[in-house]
């Protein structure tokens, strides 16, 4: 099951790590899921998933304006999302709220 959200102003991309230490860049080719796209990732505590990434796009800006989360990422909300909104002073709703 997939899960996309969007934030209510784009994220430049290139103060991600400055704002967020424990957020990072990465093509997802560790498992080799999807090489071809970049990802935000983070390691979290829980022993059942220890990293987490959410896919993203980019407008012509390179500001990050689009999220998406696959497969069983479900902390990807508690260690990215919610890192972003409070860094960059910004909601990120996702695509079942009427915002999206």
């Amino acid at each position: 099951m997939s899960t996309y959200y969007r934030p209510a102003k784009p994220i430049p991309r290139s103060l991600v790590t400055e704002k967020c230490k424990d957020v990072s860049f990465s093509p997802l080719d560790t498992a080799g899921i999807n090489k071809h796209k970049d990802c935000l990732t983070a390691v979290t505590s829980e022993p059942y998933s220890p990293n987490v990434y959410l896919h993203y796009d980019t407008d012509g800006d390179d500001n990050i304006i689009h999220f998406a989360r696959y497969g069983r990422n479900y902390n990807a909300e508690e260690f990215i999302l919610e890192k972003l909104a409070s860094a960059f002073d910004t909601p990120i709703y996702d695509e079942n709220h009427k915002e999206y």
